[in-house]
């Protein structure tokens, strides 16, 4: 039992920027530890993606002692005329996060999420609702909210997503096994296809000591590729570029980016940016070369980055969120993460996004398929049609990168601790 345990709210990026080191030691003491949790890669989304909401991150002290962090800040959305606060997870759009979760020290879970709860239950005021999305599976967060919403005014709306790893063997061998005969040749073929027509070379990059050069590289492959099929590509966005580069310039003595290459003749014509943690691969983002499409470049660099990590002893290589039929080629098993929004009847506005949330997902569930791949390809012939008369605007990446300015604010302020009681 915690005695007298104090909560602070961190509003600003500021204050944020003061957690660094007691934000990662808590991680590592606890069971939600994940990159996507890491200060460095919440930060560097804080400089990109928060723009007009609102940081809301809890802190709870113990003894001077951190042992819990709600990483939450709050969003501000307009459905039907209504404006809507929102509580939400750090990180929790645009990059690819996945397993978000309240961090806290190992073995106070229960005691220090009722505390939080209790917190967010008596400032109800500063928000409409609370929606947490990306949840591991593998976390107790939902079962345990779930218990003290039911003693509470809250109600829980549930979704979910896919996601999908592939879970590695001890041996290459052991790996090609768990496919079919013929799609093990094929796969053998393509590979030996490209070293018979082209000298190649596979390695993994040092980004530690260039990092422009290989930054560049890897937003112009997935940019072209992307364009050729009649899409603007995710890096056509510089917050995204901005985002990149600040989270690998954050983390390169760590030993976290792994980016591997597949070069002919001394072009790059395939290249993977991975996250490499608690001996796990997270396959972040991917380019190759259009041209070498008939040749399988990306999916012969895959295979050579999985037959690596095999021989490393690496558990396995995710390829995050979503599912497919290219991803279940790769023998990928597939999990979920839960998805909680947390509101009350009483409070209007919340029914006003709930109504909105519901009629969404009815309109997608409902509209005929074949309707809605009518839509789609519509939609898709558009944008094709814009993308193919400027695609110069998608490709130019002349502007790598802008500069974040220097943040100013005071001190944290000693009158924002709240003592919540044992």
């Amino acid at each position: 039992m915690l005695a007298n345990p104090q909560i602070l709210k961190i509003s600003t990026s500021y204050e944020f920027g003061l957690l660094s080191k007691e934000w990662n030691s808590l991680l590592r003491r606890s069971k939600a530890d994940t990159i996507f949790l890491s200060f460095e890669w919440i930060s560097s989304w804080i400089n990109n993606y928060l723009k007009n909401d609102q940081l809301y991150v809890l802190i709870v002290k113990h003894n001077h002692r951190t042992v819990g962090i709600a990483p939450l800040y709050i969003h501000f959305e307009k459905h039907f005329g209504v404006k809507i606060t929102v509580l939400r997870f750090l990180g929790d759009h645009s990059v690819g996060s996945i397993y978000l979760d309240f961090i806290i020290e190992k073995g106070l879970e229960d005691v220090v999420l009722e505390k939080l709860y209790q917190y967010l239950g008596t400032h109800k005021k500063e928000y409409n609702l609370i929606q947490l999305k990306e949840i591991s599976s593998t976390s107790n967060l939902k079962e345990q909210l779930q218990k003290m919403a039911e003693k509470s005014n809250f109600r829980i709306s549930y979704d979910f997503k896919t996601c999908s790893r592939v879970m590695l063997p001890t041996t290459w061998e052991e790996y090609l096994k768990r496919y079919k005969r013929n799609h093990r040749r094929a796969f053998r073929i393509k590979r030996r296809k490209l070293a018979k027509d082209h000298e190649f070379s596979f390695y993994q990059a040092k980004i530690q000591t260039n990092t422009h050069d290989i930054l560049r590289t890897l937003f112009t492959l997935h940019q072209k590729r992307w364009v050729h099929r009649g899409r603007p590509g995710t890096f056509s966005d510089i917050c995204k570029r901005n985002f990149y580069f600040q989270f690998v310039q954050s983390v390169k003595d760590l030993n976290w980016i792994r980016v591997y290459c597949l070069e002919v003749e001394g072009q790059i014509i395939a290249i993977h940016f991975g996250l490499f943690y608690d001996n796990r691969l997270l396959n972040l983002q991917e380019g190759f070369d259009p041209d070498w499409m008939k040749f399988g470049a990306s999916n012969v660099l895959r295979g050579l980055v999985i037959e690596e990590l095999i021989s490393e002893g690496v558990d396995s290589y995710e390829f995050l969120r979503g599912k497919s039929y290219h991803k279940r080629s790769w023998k990928a098993v597939e999990s979920k993460t839960d998805h909680l929004t947390f509101y009350q009847w009483s409070d209007l506005k919340s029914l006003v996004y709930i109504f909105y949330s519901t009629l969404k997902r009815l309109a997608k569930r409902n509209i005929p398929t074949t309707q809605m791949n009518r839509i789609r390809s519509k939609q898709e012939a558009k944008q094709t049609a814009r993308i193919s008369k400027s695609k110069d605007q998608y490709l130019n990446l002349d502007q790598l990168y802008t500069e974040i300015p220097e943040k100013k604010d005071p001190r944290i302020p000693e009158d924002q601790l709240e003592d919540v009681g044992t």
